[in-house]
């Protein structure tokens, strides 16, 4: 019976370890992927701004576009190019002008809706990718959005405007829907800047909403 009984000891003290030992490697692995997750979101932003870097950007208008299509709703996309900021970094220094870029990207993501995917496309040009909305719907929401951008009285008083394009997706590849609101933008900026052109695909021409 002795013997029975320091058995069934050593028995119940083995499982206990084994389960608290089981315990411990979950609650090991759940920080190492939570350490891991923090890590790749990292890598997926800008360092300045906290938006989508460039790559991460593009990343995710390939996702939306190929959820666009499979469920067949529309998709916009809005190039956004802030004007003569090379004016800002030369009169006030790129520290300033740093600082100017983190509260545009803040006014930009306050403004956007939940659904919308607001990312850094490189230097001052930024990029709005708007699930489940059309051209003049993606218009309307980047007239707000220059609206208040002209409004706001940024550090050391600095103003600044932004020049938009606006181009809806119709079964383009990434590229495409890339390049359309590209040449949206580029005759924003033709026309004299602080505007925003649109590409009425379903017409086959541009428009301007200011």
């Amino acid at each position: 019976i002795a013997v029975a009984w320091i058995l069934n000891q050593m028995v119940s003290r083995s499982r206990v370890a084994s389960f608290m030992n089981e315990k411990i490697i979950k609650e090991k692995n759940a920080e190492l992927e939570q350490k891991n997750n923090e890590l790749n979101e990292l890598t997926m932003r800008d360092s300045m701004t906290n938006l989508l870097n460039h790559k991460n950007s593009l990343r995710k208008l390939k996702e939306e576009i190929d959820r666009a299509k499979r469920i067949d709703y529309p998709l916009s996309v809005a190039m956004i190019d802030l004007d003569n900021f090379k004016l800002v970094n030369d009169t006030y220094g790129h520290q300033t002008g740093d600082e100017v870029l983190i509260q545009v990207a803040q006014i930009l993501t306050q403004n956007c809706r939940a659904t919308d995917v607001v990312g850094r496309y490189g230097g001052e040009e930024f990029i709005i990718i708007m699930p489940d909305t059309n051209d003049r719907d993606a218009a309307l929401l980047l007239q707000r959005i220059k609206t208040c951008i002209e409004e706001t009285s940024f550090k050391d008083g600095i103003h600044i405007t932004l020049s938009c394009g606006i181009s809806e997706m119709h079964g383009e590849s990434i590229h495409g829907i890339l390049k359309s609101s590209d040449l949206m933008l580029y005759e924003a900026k033709k026309k004299g800047k602080n505007r925003i052109e649109v590409k009425l695909n379903t017409e086959k021409k541009s428009a301007a909403i200011n």
